[in-house]
């Protein structure tokens, strides 16, 4: 099973389709705050 709805790829791609330059330190950290909201959930479910 490959989960396409990751936090951190939704938004990727959200930023991608609005033309929006993921390199920015912006984005980076927006990334990396949803990446971290995943692994967090992640880690409860066992």
């Amino acid at each position: 099973m490959k989960p396409k709805n990751f936090p951190a790829r939704v938004l990727k791609r959200k930023l991608v389709a609005d033309g929006t330059d993921i390199n920015t330190e912006d984005a980076k950290r927006k990334l990396e705050e949803a990446r971290q909201i995943r692994t967090k959930k992640n880690r409860g479910s066992k």
